[in-house]
Parts: structure tokens; sequence; C-alpha cells
């Protein structure tokens, strides 16, 4: 056996079909952006006339973080770029940290269950940034 590129199962151009991996990153980046919308969208509700009152409400940049992440995955399906994925996990973060430190606050395990948001964004950014989905969103 060699150590050439096709023993290491490298043929040189990528395939057209999408690798599992990619797909696998993709639906997971769905999923996980999915509590941050619900939890979005609680907030907005729960804001309610309080927003048309004030006049613009800052609670409309908790949408941005979710569809951060929802754009991304699917740029990674369009075969666009993997970077937007891997890098789609940083407003939720952001988002998250904001959740946990006020939630700190007022009940103390809020932030444990608020860093749970984190779990699948991240795994999305990991697969998203494998050779195989490198190679395959290049070619």
């Amino acid at each position: 056996m060699g150590s050439g590129p096709r023993a290491r199962g490298d043929t040189g151009a990528p395939s057209p079909r999408i690798p599992g991996i990619a797909l696998a990153a993709a639906a997971i980046g769905v999923i996980g952006a999915m509590p941050s919308v619900l939890l979005a969208l609680l907030v907005l509700g729960l804001e309610g006339s309080q927003a048309v009152t004030s006049g613009v409400s800052w609670t409309w940049l908790l949408l941005i973080a979710p569809l951060v992440q929802l754009f991304a995955a699917f740029w990674l399906l369009a075969r666009r770029g993997w970077l937007p994925m891997a890098l789609a996990w940083l407003p939720i973060a952001l988002f998250t940290g904001a959740a946990a430190v006020t939630g700190a606050e007022s009940a103390g395990g809020v932030a444990a269950l608020a860093l749970l948001q984190l779990v699948l964004p991240v795994l999305a950014a990991v697969l998203a940034s494998t050779r195989r989905v490198r190679r395959w969103t290049a070619g």
C-alpha cells in the first residue's frame, strides 16, 4: 500500500454529490437555530405593545443570530462556501452569552440552559470545517 493520494482515497476532483458531513452540518445548523428563533419570538411576543409605544425595539436584533445560522446552512447546501457555516455560531454565542448573564442575575439554572443553545451550532461549525466539506465547496 502506498501513501499517495489514491491510497488515502483522494481522487483529485471532488464529487458533485453533497457529502454526508455537509448535509449533516446544514441539518444540525438549521435545527440548532430553532431554539434561538423560538426564544427571540417569545421575547418579541412578550414585549408586545411596549415595542409599538417606545418606537424602535432592540429585541428585533435577537432574530439576527438565528437568521445568520439559517442563511449559512443554506449557503453551504448551495455549495457557495463553508466559512459562513463555520462562523455562524458567533452571533448565537453573543445572544446566548447575553441570555446567560441576564439569566444568572435572575435565576441560577438559566445560565446552564442557555449554554445548551451553543451545542448544535458549534457542532455544525465543526462539521462544516472538515477537509471533505471544504474541498467539496471549493470544487
